[in-house]
């Protein structure tokens, strides 16, 4: 396993590309919290190669996985995909993943490909290193899968996961993706995600995170008419961890449906939410709904929510909120009426407020679940 100082990172044209561009705006455009991390901090971690898909025999027989420094068939794609990143991408830390990644993965699921199996894709947490896990995930025509994005084991110290996830839902395929991010109070970890949905595909995201400073970037294409994106979040924070998403779904084919639902239970901490819909001309009958949710458990608990609409289109169907309070006095009476103890009472009512995302997440539920306890 690679283990390189920053001067010895990786260097390529592209890459060269992209250190340039984010070496011109460091961490300042990274946004809350980034900009608490410094070149000092960076230049005192290693580089780690550390990105692996775990999955049955069964499944990796019917697909194509390639590692990234060597694509085969796939260069060429890739590579026309990373020139499109490059100009698209807005993000300085999705460059600086692109400048520093060690390796990682290309993933393609042939058509009408029914994967039941979830495709793990684990990285490696070490103290002191700056880990920067990338993969590519084309789901072709027809197909299903479901992919489970997390760390092998857990890692105390301090260190940053610098992630980057593309995914390619084609015409009719269904593509579900799990983020589990479970940190060390030193800990950040961050993850953007690229999303692009063809006509009648579907993406669906749940995000769950707890500990340290963790960070989630969501950008997800609507480009054939149909297209549905799903994102369901969960941030349960104690102890001053900060939990920052920041999502955008561009509605660009008519017809096209997203629901975003963020939640966030905060005992000690900072939580902010971020979401935009954009819905250019073209994509009449749109529908749209975001919402997120905060419920404030300490006095040392906070919460900014900035959800927003950007409509050019007449027939569309689009709505937005945001709360953040405390516990609902009238909930707690009614549990205690019914013979609870004030703290049985808080515990149940906050475990009612989480479960509404943890119910319908694919994978995971037990270890969620645990959290709350």
């Amino acid at each position: 396993m690679a283990i390189l100082q920053l001067a010895d990172r990786p260097k390529n044209e592209l890459r060269e590309r992209l250190w340039d561009r984010f070496q011109g705006h460091g961490f300042k455009r990274g946004g809350a919290p980034f900009r608490a991390l410094s070149w000092r901090r960076l230049e005192g971690m290693e580089l780690r190669s550390d990105l692996e898909c775990h999955l049955l025999p069964t499944v990796a027989a019917g697909i194509d996985i390639a590692p990234l420094d060597r694509p085969g068939p796939f260069g060429g794609f890739l590579k026309g995909m990373w020139e499109r990143e490059l100009e698209a991408e807005h993000n300085p830390l999705c460059w600086l993943n692109g400048a520093l990644h060690q390796s990682g993965l290309f993933l393609y699921v042939p058509p009408a490909r029914q994967v039941e199996a979830p495709l793990h894709l684990v990285y490696r947490v070490r103290p002191g290193a700056v880990s920067s896990p990338r993969a590519h995930l084309v789901a072709g025509r027809g197909s299903r899968c479901q992919l489970v994005w997390h760390a092998e084991e857990a890692c105390q110290g301090s260190y940053w996961i610098n992630g980057v996830l593309d995914i390619t839902v084609e015409e009719d395929a269904q593509v579900d993706l799990v983020v589990l991010a479970d940190e060390s109070a030193d800990g950040w970890n961050t993850l953007a995600v690229r999303g692009a949905v063809k006509r009648g595909g579907l993406l669906r995201v749940w995000k769950a995170a707890r500990g340290g400073t963790c960070g989630f970037d969501l950008s997800a294409l609507l480009l054939g008419e149909g297209a549905q994106v799903v994102l369901k979040g969960l941030g349960w924070l104690t102890d001053g961890m900060q939990l920052h998403c920041r999502t955008t779904v561009e509605h660009r084919a008519p017809q096209c449906r997203s629901n975003q639902h963020f939640k966030a239970a905060i005992h000690a901490g900072r939580s902010h939410f971020e979401g935009c819909i954009r819905v250019e001309s073209i994509a009449q009958e749109t529908d749209a709904y975001q919402m997120s949710n905060a419920l404030l458990l300490g006095e040392a608990a906070s919460a900014s929510h900035r959800p927003n609409l950007l409509i050019g289109a007449d027939q569309v169907k689009a709505t937005h909120g945001s709360t953040v309070g405390t516990l609902d006095e009238e909930t707690l009476f009614y549990l205690r009426s019914r013979g609870l103890a004030q703290d049985a009472a808080r515990r149940l009512a906050v475990r009612g407020f989480c479960h509404e995302i943890i119910d319908e997440v694919p994978w995971g539920k037990e270890r969620m679940s645990s959290w709350l306890e």
